[in-house]
């Protein structure tokens, strides 16, 4: 029997990994990934909400490329009724577990900027699967849809501008900025919903890619 500890470490085990497809095109296989984790972890007993109940009386697998989610006891598939609690519970479990894959470990490079396109409105559509209607908005406004545009670039994966095994830990400590500064702005920039905010976390972003990337240049 399983501890609550276990739970959780099993639980950040899985969060931890990291996919990246080099050539992302439709996004299939990411999407493919996204769905297998959310079943892994419902197979192993180890899919919680936000209060680390679990969810037990589903059973979630992967169906072509898609999450098939049904009831336990008489088969029937998982129709969200924000109305019902137990039903609001799993669904707004489903979504945030996809949002947090999402936004931590999925990552897609393209050289066609279309396929980058195609492949965010991919995975928004996986998000507006599990979309539920929020308690602060009386269940008028469904949660928001995270912004996606730093995890899927469009570019060339073949080709690198830096050393792989090149030591940056040096170049850092030259910089203005910290790692935690980088990473607070991209976990800033993925939550904001106004478009001035949006706007200006870019421009801290980009700023801070630059910088690096000048110092980095610099001849030793």
């Amino acid at each position: 029997m399983k501890t609550d500890i276990q739970e959780k470490e099993a639980n950040a085990i899985i969060n931890s990994i990291k996919i990246i497809d080099p050539a992302v095109g439709s996004g299939r296989f990411l999407v493919s990934a996204l769905n297998e984790i959310i079943a892994l972890k419902s197979q192993l007993g180890i899919l919680a909400d936000k209060n680390g109940r679990k969810i037990k009386d589903y059973i979630i697998s992967v169906f072509n490329d898609e999450l098939d989610i049904s009831d336990s006891e008489d088969g029937k598939p998982f129709d969200y009724k924000y109305k019902v609690a137990e039903k609001q519970r799993i669904q707004e479990t489903l979504f945030n577990e996809k949002r947090q894959i999402i936004e931590n470990s999925l990552f897609g490079v393209d050289l066609n900027s279309n396929s980058v396109k195609i492949y965010r409105l991919r995975l928004w559509i996986e998000l507006l699967r599990n979309a539920y209607y929020t308690q602060e908005s009386e269940y008028r406004q469904l949660e928001t849809l995270p912004n996606l545009e730093l995890n899927i670039k469009c570019g060339n994966s073949l080709i690198n501008r830096f050393d792989i095994d090149i030591d940056i830990s040096e170049t850092i400590k030259n910089l203005d900025f910290t790692i935690e500064d980088y990473k607070l702005s991209v976990r800033n920039y993925k939550n904001s919903t106004l478009k001035s905010t949006k706007d200006d976390l870019i421009s801290k972003i980009e700023k801070i890619k630059q910088s690096f990337s000048a110092e980095i240049k610099k001849p030793s």
